[in-house]
């Protein structure tokens, strides 16, 4: 809670301001100190730096600067600048609504009509009584380049004439000096290729959906026209070309006949077929007679080997075949040496081998042995003889076999080769005959074709008059509007919230400066600096004074307890609630039950005896200090409160005639805040602004903490920045802020002073908060 500022910006402001504003226009990065700063280095560490250990010289500071004229782009951001900036945007964007309004108003309406013509590619056969197709320039092209070309055409200069005359003739154009109307076609007329198909659309984009609907109807009837008209001088210079090619070919058919008449003349191929199976009969023949022959052998070779392997033994000679050469003859010889031996063997039984009758039967057998045998040796012969003679006649009718089959593979191979060349010359007669009757054929199409309406494209669906215009879109153009004009306005949001230098948020003190904000003190507006001042006294269980005692305890908790006895009360800028946020501090820290001492060093603008009187006799604290008595008595400055025994405070008179700035630094002050912290549980120091002025840096030095009050909507980045560096280079560390003056009412949903006074609003009007 602060009054309302009455004071204009000082003039220390205006030179931030400027050159926060060249840098963003410059893309300047980051601040004038670079990385390697030993007393950045040395803040970004202590322990009472920003959020996550980082303050001055962490990632957060300078974050808006590096980004450029938009800032940082982090969602949270966009979010907070949308919450504050959402004039700005809703402007835009009515902006927008009234540009893409005015727009709609006054553009003109445009209609498109279209026309799709199907294109032909295969030649239709006339004699099945379909409409017939001469394509002769492009019969061999693939479909795809046959409708490019085809496109192409209707794309020229001559169709495009063509259409032009036919619309004039028509009268649904009047010429004009400042119009040409084929010029006019081909700006406003679209033809294209529809995908995977066959169909051309045509569009004609018009004012006049009516003279759009017949334009595009007219040329399709011209299309027409054209391609028939094409046809029938195809058609009679095909027919001229045709009966060339035909009497050509009938040429070639009379000689292909010609020379297969004479060729069959030439060869007899039946003959030669006739003389092949007689060499293949005969040769059945030989084969079946050798394979007689050869039986034959080969049974007179087994009789031969029967012979040669047969004793002179009755056994034996029993085991001889039957068809044995000679055989009666054998068989005789046989039988006489049998009976020989029969006689002899009776005779042994009655006489001796010496007896006269047994040497006559000895002659006998003797006798009949030879002549047996001679008998064997004449058969042998004769079988023998038989032997060669059959195998003679074998060898003879092999080769006799032979000769006619090397005849019939000659006649073969000659009844082939004729056969080849017979044939050849019939394709070749064959391929004449046909290509001669093709040509017949494409005669008689191409005089039918010159006769009818024969076309390589046709109208598939006509062109009607449209009902809605095409241009403008109005959900385009509403959609546009609302995107251009939101996009333009955050962006303008964001520029305007990065060229503001002023802290808006909690937020803003982390993000921006680096520091850890101990205290968020609510905005309430009051009568009067002093009823301000008492706030915390005055209104107990209001959310002013909770947000004190949570700076208390912040002071109270592990992390500051024994570090923040000596706490200066700086500000970059008057007007910031300085003076304030140390009375209403000093106040709670004593209701706590400290021992508080409220320091006023504000030697220029002194307020703390406006807020708390000094007592009659009491010396004030710039006085005493710049004319101290010999012997120092500082118990003498303090007074105390009667609501409030633990606060004591010193308080200062305006001194036109002290020298200011040095009296800061005299050994007094040193001595006197040591007394206090042997003294009192805590002190409270309310120091000058350090603008130009720089009492807040020897001040400083002294104290434990540094307590950075920033008022929200009033306090600059720029100055907040130079004043956390001005008490770095004097090696002042241990930095922190108090933002003060904070609107939690400004859909502030997501603090936890916005959900306090909405469920404790009722308890705080009963208790008189």
């Amino acid at each position: 809670m602060s009054e309302d500022p009455k004071d204009p910006v000082p003039p220390v402001v205006l030179p931030y301001m400027l050159r926060n504003f060249k840098r963003y226009l410059t893309h300047k990065s980051g601040p004038d100190r670079g990385p390697t700063d030993p007393h950045r280095a040395v803040y970004g560490h202590h322990p009472y730096g920003g959020a996550g250990g980082h303050a001055y010289g962490s990632p957060y500071y300078g974050a808006y600067e590096d980004a450029g004229m938009l800032g940082s782009l982090d969602p949270f951001r966009i979010w907070r600048v949308l919450r504050r900036k959402w004039l700005t945007v809703a402007l835009a964007l009515l902006f927008a609504g009234g540009a893409a309004a005015f727009y709609l108003s006054r553009a003109e309406r445009v209609y498109r009509a279209f026309v799709l013509m199907e294109l032909s590619v295969r030649r239709p056969r006339v004699l099945a009584h379909q409409e017939a197709l001469i394509e002769d320039q492009s019969g061999g092209l693939r479909a795809e380049e046959v409708f490019n070309t085809r496109l192409k055409q209707l794309e020229g200069d001559t169709m495009f004439e063509k259409v032009a005359r036919q619309i004039e003739a028509q009268g649904l154009f009047e010429p004009t000096e400042d119009v040409n109307l084929k010029a006019l076609l081909q700006r406003s007329m679209n033809l294209s290729l529809l995908r995977r198909t066959r169909l051309i659309r045509i569009e004609m984009d018009h004012p006049d959906p009516a003279f759009a609907a017949a334009v595009c109807n007219v040329f399709a009837r011209t299309a027409e026209e054209a391609a028939f008209e094409e046809n029938r001088t195809a058609a009679d210079a095909a027919v001229a070309w045709l009966e060339t090619q035909a009497k050509t070919h009938r040429e070639e058919l009379d000689k292909a006949e010609a020379a297969l008449l004479q060729f069959r003349k030439d060869n007899r191929i039946d003959a030669h077929e006739s003389t092949r199976r007689t060499v293949e009969n005969a040769m059945l023949d030989f084969n079946r007679e050798l394979v007689v022959v050869e039986s034959r052998a080969a049974m007179a070779a087994e009789m031969l080997r029967a012979i040669e392997s047969v004793e002179i033994h009755p056994e034996a000679l029993g085991r001889l075949p039957s068809d044995i050469p000679r055989g009666d003859e054998i068989r005789a010889a046989m039988t006489q040496w049998t009976a020989a031996q029969s006689e002899r063997e009776t005779l042994s039984a009655r006489y001796t081998q010496h007896h006269p009758a047994m040497s006559v039967v000895a002659g006998k057998l003797a006798m009949a042995e030879k002549q047996l045998v001679a008998e064997l040796k004449r058969s042998r012969e004769t079988a023998q003889a038989n032997v060669t003679l059959l195998r003679r006649q074998a060898d003879q009718l092999k080769e006799q076999k032979d000769r006619q089959s090397r005849l019939g593979s000659d006649l073969e191979m000659l009844i082939v080769e004729q056969k080849t060349r017979l044939s050849a010359l019939e394709r070749a007669r064959n391929a004449s005959e046909i290509a001669y009757r093709g040509i017949l054929t494409r005669i008689q199409e191409a005089r039918l074709s010159a006769d009818e309406d024969t076309a390589t494209i046709k109208v598939s669906e006509p062109a009607t008059v449209p009902g809605n215009p095409i241009r403008p879109r109005v959900p385009v153009v509403l959609a546009l509007a609302l995107l251009l004009g939101g996009a333009g306005g955050l962006a303008l949001a964001l520029v305007t919230d990065t060229l503001d230098d002023r802290i808006y948020s909690v937020s803003d003190t982390v993000a921006t400066l680096g520091l850890n904000a101990l205290g968020a003190i609510p905005y309430e507006k009051t009568v009067s600096r002093k009823e301000s001042a008492l706030a915390t006294l005055l209104h107990p269980q209001s959310p002013f004074a909770e947000a004190f005692a949570g700076l208390r305890a912040m002071l109270d908790s592990t992390t500051y307890r024994g570090k923040a006895a000596v706490m200066l009360m700086a500000s970059s800028q008057p007007a910031e609630g300085k003076t304030v946020t140390a009375c209403n501090l000093a106040i709670t820290l004593a209701k706590g039950g400290k021992k508080t001492l409220l320091m006023d060093f504000d030697f220029r603008r002194p307020r703390l005896a406006g807020i708390f009187p000094i007592p009659q006799g009491t010396p004030g604290l710039l006085e005493y200090i710049a004319n101290p008595p010999q012997q120092l008595q500082f118990e003498s400055l303090a007074y105390s409160l009667e609501e409030l025994p633990n606060l004591h405070v010193m308080a200062s008179r305006p001194a036109s005639r002290v020298p200011i700035h040095d009296t800061v630094t005299t050994p007094q002050v040193a001595q006197l805040i040591e007394w206090a912290r042997a003294t009192y549980d805590h002190i409270v120091i309310d120091a000058p602004p350090l603008g130009l002025v720089s009492d807040a840096i020897a001040l400083g030095s002294q104290a434990d903490l540094i307590l950075l009050v920033l008022r929200e909507k009033i306090s600059r980045k720029r100055l907040a920045r130079h004043t956390i560096e001005r008490f770095m280079d004097a090696g002042i560390q241990q930095i922190a802020a108090v933002v003060n003056a904070v609107d939690f009412s400004r859909s502030a949903h997501d603090s936890p002073y916005y959900h306090y006074r909405k469920h404790y609003k009722s308890y705080m009007e009963d208790e008189g908060g």
